[in-house]
């Protein structure tokens, strides 16, 4: 990468997090006015300030600060004290349900902007990919493979017998497959395909997604294609409503179903319309999809494509792009469930340096799918704040939430210390997941 587009990159980057951390921040600075809460700073980044002004009507000081990481909304009385005791302005002494509003307007904020830029995405790609199946990823098709073509070797193993081409399939193992073809009465080369792959015993083998004849004589020419969902019975027009009894409405439904049930059966409802129009419920069983690893994790891979439909209008635009963000956000949280189960590791956690390296990757494909990933990340940031967890915006509102519950406050130096250790220990996993981005980007 040019010393250029590195520049761009990390000026990208810290646009992309300053938007995100800003709109957040400015979540709680407007529900602390329309509160009445007094704000005492409202700054953009950290560290260092290299600018500010205080408003004469207010008292806020706006500012922005040397380190573009963050971002806060300091508000009078958040950490209780006696200074503040009888202060109407102060955030601890104002009704519960108020704190309770300023404390979720920032990951609130995160999910309207991030509803919002999904919208956008939606129009730019002036369409939806729905939950109709198209057709079918074939590799093989896509390498070259062809209907008649006689496979004469793969690789440096020649082979004669339909029992030959399987094994010397299931001998590459990890490695792509370069077929030696007899068509047209001359011998062709096809380049290197990467075919599916499934796991026994611990390993990983590739499988053919193409039938040959078995014939005596032409025991290895190519009839057809086919792949895991077909062979299960799915078929170009079925409408997925369900993938292992779990409802799906959108691509990120379907793909994330098949992810987490890796190489285990996968059952499929399916709405089925023949030729009259006569639509009939249909359900397929124990179709185990491809599978793909990375970093040790074994994930189930989509092998059908999807049908790109036209928007259906404004307010249907509007539902579906509410769909996505709520299809975005369960798989937040399924992935937070997974991790904490010990399925992902921590080499499926990325902090702010890893991201970045994913935002320029993302940037070079153009302004759709860099919008997506923004309203991804602002989906995760707007859920993860509400966990609770001390030192986070969701550690603050549990305590609300008791309080409402008790009917009486809770000792504020309690509370102090709870979120001081938070603070300590959520710095420490900041610290850690940094040092594993670094880590892998000198790994390459």
């Amino acid at each position: 990468m040019s010393t250029i587009s590195t520049l761009l990159t990390i000026l990208l980057v810290v646009v992309f997090f300053g938007v995100m951390i800003f709109l957040h921040e400015f979540g709680h600075f407007i529900a602390a006015r329309l509160c009445h809460v007094r704000v005492l700073e409202f700054a953009l980044g950290m560290g260092p300030k290299i600018v500010s002004r205080t408003s004469k009507k207010s008292g806020t000081v706006y500012s922005v600060r040397l380190l573009p990481i963050g971002g806060f909304c300091s508000m009078l009385g958040e950490d209780e004290d006696e200074s503040v005791k009888g202060n109407e302005a102060a955030f601890c002494n104002r009704p519960r349900y108020q704190r309770f509003i300023i404390l979720v307007a920032g990951a609130f904020m995160n999910l309207l902007t991030a509803f919002l830029a999904m919208c956008v995405v939606l129009c730019i790609q002036s369409g939806y990919t729905s939950n109709t199946v198209q057709g079918f990823y074939i590799p093989s098709y896509a390498g070259g493979l062809e209907i008649g073509d006689v496979i004469t070797a793969v690789g440096d193993t020649e082979v004669t017998t339909e029992a030959e081409l399987n094994a010397a399939i299931d001998a590459l193992k990890n490695d792509l497959a370069v077929f030696t073809v007899e068509r047209d009465g001359k011998s062709v080369t096809l380049p290197a395909i990467g075919l599916p792959q499934y796991r026994k015993d611990g390993e990983f083998y590739r499988m053919a997604d193409f039938l040959v004849s078995g014939e005596s004589g032409n025991e290895t020419t190519v009839t057809h294609y086919t792949t895991a969902s077909s062979r299960g019975g799915l078929m170009t027009g079925d409408v997925i409503t369900h993938v292992n009894g779990r409802a799906v409405r959108v691509y990120s439904d379907i793909s994330w179903e098949i992810a987490l049930a890796a190489d285990s059966p996968c059952t499929i409802d399916i709405l089925r319309t023949d030729e009259n129009g006569n639509e009939t419920k249909v359900k397929l069983e124990n179709i185990v999809f491809p599978v793909t690893s990375e970093d040790g994790v074994v994930m189930g891979s989509i092998d059908f494509g999807l049908q790109h439909k036209p928007l259906p209008g404004l307010f249907g635009t509007l539902g579906r792009a509410f769909e996505e963000c709520v299809s975005a956000g369960k798989i937040v949280y399924r992935s937070l469930v997974q991790m904490i189960a010990g399925r992902f590791g921590t080499a499926g956690i990325s902090g702010p340096i890893g991201v970045a390296g994913t935002i320029g990757e993302v940037a070079s494909y153009g302004f759709g799918p860099l919008l997506q990933l923004f309203v991804l990340i602002s989906i995760n940031l707007g859920l993860c704040n509400l966990l609770p967890l001390p030192a986070l915006d969701g550690g603050r509102l549990l305590f609300v939430i008791l309080e409402m519950i008790r009917r009486k406050p809770i000792n504020p130096k309690y509370e102090t210390a709870i979120h001081a250790i938070g603070m300590i220990l959520l710095l420490a996993l900041t610290a850690f997941i940094a040092v594993m981005d670094i880590t892998r980007l000198i790994g390459g």
